[in-house]
């Protein structure tokens, strides 16, 4: 959808540009078929100082390259979300393709090729040289090849690295999507909002939280816990792991271990910030870019919402259908002492 909505506007954009100087078709002569251009040359209308050709024309052809390829690498960096040089070369240069293609079809063939108002005084009488589709089609042919080195600055751009935060983001987003095909926004949320604040809020008092433990252990005795894995780490950052409750099922944790990492996770201490509204406002903004799926309007304001409260959500009924998830949050640090 990102990349149809691109495409119009480009066109749309092409096409305002040939409009204007179409309102003058004579300073776009060397666009024109030869024969054309041998008329207006003979009628003494041609201005030989922009006759294609030379090195300052060259070099200016050049730099114009490289700047548009810069701006197509912009755009599909941060429009379509591309993160490797291969992404933005192919994207940037499909784009290029629709564009070169509704200008030699649509713009050429049938509007320039059968609009009047291009018909340049001196020439009227030559309406096979104005009709010559293959003229149009060739110019496009050309313009395929000239798109390869736009395309390859465009790839060069998006390579650069980029604010490594941002790039860990949409790592994050990747790996979810891989490994949680049901997941969805709300479950994004739920582990950024762990890694950034902990378990407080799973916390009312030690007691409930050993009680619930024990109630949630009995519950999943029996139950598929290998759709998660026996840990995983929290959001971007990995400040907090999960710890799957299958490891006390099992045997490598006791139950009293893993309540005492949990408890260090809950503390009031810690958060990451105060800022959580803008980051999960940054975080769904790659997150919508990375896995365009995830895209749901009455989710996102929902989960807006909860962010301006820092309220936690639960993980999605997609999600908890398809992964059966039982874990306690613990400090990552911590974790690794052990």
């Amino acid at each position: 959808m990102t990349f149809l909505i691109e495409s119009l506007i480009a066109c749309a954009l092409f096409t305002l540009f040939v409009f204007l100087m179409s309102r003058n078709p004579i300073k776009s002569i060397f666009n024109y078929p030869p024969a054309i251009i041998e008329r207006c040359d003979q009628l003494g209308l041609v201005d030989a100082s922009n006759r294609p050709g030379g090195v300052v024309f060259y070099v200016k052809k050049i730099v114009a390259m490289m700047v548009f390829g810069v701006l197509l690498g912009l755009l599909v960096r941060y429009v379509n979300g591309c993160t490797t040089f291969l992404c933005g070369a192919l994207t940037a240069y499909a784009l290029w393709v629709v564009v070169n293609w509704f200008d030699a079809i649509v713009l050429d063939c049938l509007w320039f090729c059968h609009d009047k108002h291009f018909v340049i005084p001196g020439t009227e009488d030559m309406t096979a040289a104005y009709h010559d589709y293959g003229f149009h089609i060739k110019g496009a042919l050309i313009g395929m090849l000239l798109g390869i080195p736009a395309a390859l600055v465009a790839g060069g751009i998006v390579a650069i690295p980029c604010n490594n935060e941002d790039r860990a983001i949409r790592q994050m987003c990747e790996e979810i999507y891989e490994l949680y095909p049901m997941a969805t926004l709300q479950d994004v949320y739920k582990t950024c909002y762990q890694d950034y604040f902990g378990a407080e809020h799973l916390m009312s008092d030690t007691a409930t939280a050993r009680n619930y433990l024990s109630m949630e252990l009995e519950e999943c005795r029996g139950t598929d816990m290998s759709l998660m894995p026996q840990r995983e780490p929290t959001g971007f950052r990995h400040r907090f792991t999960r710890i799957n409750l299958s490891c006390v099922v099992e045997g490598e944790l006791t139950e009293e271990q893993l309540l005492a990492l949990f408890f260090e996770a809950a503390s009031k201490n810690n958060a990451y910030g105060d800022s959580w509204t803008e980051e999960w406002q940054k975080i769904e903004s790659i997150a919508i870019k990375a896995c365009p799926t995830w895209s749901d309007q009455k989710m996102q304001a929902e989960l807006q919402e909860a962010a301006r409260n820092k309220q936690a959500v639960r993980h999605s009924e997609a999600f908890r259908k398809a992964y059966n998830p039982h874990y306690r949050i613990v400090k990552k640090s911590i974790f690794a002492k052990r």
